[in-house]
């Protein structure tokens, strides 16, 4: 077969054979091979056959979609991608190759590998019970740079980025779980290197599974600046309310560098360990605050905290009686370890035994923190070891 067209005025071809038929057409499998050009830049191949004989039919097929510029497709369409990037020079070159087996009711895809733009990907799927659906995925991305792909920082009119709120819309209308307690779903990813909010992370293993309205992050695990990151996370969608539950460890993360890529601020150092345990109910902000109960502690060990010299008092004391002399080095208080033990009952963080040690100065802190109210009530107190 031969075809072509104007669409829009954009030209489509498509060209292949069929065949042969065999002795009794539809009644044995049929070989095809085709190929699709759309508006002189989307190559699309497809080889294998389809086998009409049974009920449902099957189908073999490979697919290869050429190396392609989305945006150069868009632009031949006269319009723009549907989300804007920080980076106008992804999405530009995108290549897929899959092979898909099956029938209409139950479709596996094997062997895919992805190209986009200087990301590769290896996966495969499977398909069935249209109606829920289920759904099972594997997904190994070798790295991605995320931070290139989600919407420039907005600004606002004097080109400082706008930190103001959204408003709340009280006519919003309520989400629809219903497709979600349908779902069936069992989806693997794995990636070797990822950026996101400038965070730097490596080796991540993730495992999302879904049954009966209950959606399941086990494990989650992820490398990042010498540490390391492991949680479970599970959510109940059976009623009208989300009810999520989180499960955090963080282990030998280093705080500077980290705060540093994410906020590009100097705000503490030190070796970062953490276990967090999180219960909440809803999917907006305000309802979350008000549910939010959990308990677990932030460790910091070897660090100091930027900005800060806690022990300047002393050293101004010496200088006014010339015993020592001023510095002009960056304010900072070294500590051995800072510790902060909390709970969290429907949005109260309360914590009574925050610490900071360091050689010449012990700090303790204790209070609560009403996040609904968003107000603070805490007592803080230093002592001098000599």
């Amino acid at each position: 077969m031969a075809f072509s067209a104007l669409a829009d005025q954009k030209p489509v071809e498509l060209k292949g054979t069929f065949g042969p038929l065999g002795a009794k057409p539809g009644k044995s499998p049929l070989p095809l091979e085709l190929a699709a050009k759309l508006f002189k830049e989307l190559d699309v191949q497809l080889t294998g056959r389809i086998d009409p004989s049974v009920t449902p039919p099957a189908f073999d097929l490979a697919v290869n979609v050429a190396e392609f510029s989305p945006r150069k497709v868009m632009n031949q369409l006269g319009q723009k991608l549907p989300m804007e990037t920080a980076d106008a020079k992804v999405l530009d070159a995108v290549a897929v190759a899959l092979t898909l087996k099956g029938t209409p009711e139950n479709i596996a895809v094997s062997d895919g590998k992805l190209k986009l733009d200087d990301s590769r990907a290896t996966f495969s799927a499977q398909a069935s019970e249209f109606d829920k659906p289920n759904l099972k995925m594997d997904v190994n991305l070798d790295r991605i740079d995320l931070d290139r792909y989600l919407p420039p920082p907005a600004k606002s009119d004097s080109g400082v980025q706008s930190a103001k709120k959204p408003p709340v819309d009280s006519t919003a209308e309520k989400t629809d779980y219903g497709p979600l307690r349908r779902l069936v779903m069992d989806a693997r990813f794995k990636a070797g290197e990822l950026k996101v909010k400038n965070a730097r992370m490596q080796n991540i293993e993730v495992r999302v599974s879904a049954r009966n309205g209950i959606i399941q992050l086990d494990p989650l695990k992820i490398d990042l600046y010498q540490g390391n990151l492991a949680g479970t996370g599970k959510v109940n969608v059976q009623k009208d309310q989300p009810a999520t539950a989180l499960q955090l460890a963080l282990k030998g993360v280093q705080a500077g560098p980290l705060i540093k890529d994410v906020m590009a601020k100097d705000l503490i150092e030190g070796a970062m360990a953490a276990d967090i345990g999180l219960n909440f109910t809803g999917d907006a902000p305000d309802l979350i605050r008000r549910t939010l109960d959990g308990k677990g502690d932030l460790r910091f060990n070897d660090g100091a905290i930027v900005g800060i010299d806690l022990a300047s008092m002393v050293r101004n004391v010496q200088t006014a009686f010339g015993r020592t002399q001023a510095t002009s080095e960056r304010p900072r208080t070294d500590f051995a370890e800072l510790l902060l033990p909390y709970t969290l009952n429907k949005g109260l963080f309360k914590t009574d035994a925050s610490r900071l040690v360091s050689p010449l100065i012990r700090v303790t802190a204790a209070g609560n923190a009403d996040l609904p109210k968003e107000t603070l009530d805490f007592r803080v107190e230093p002592k001098f070891v000599a």
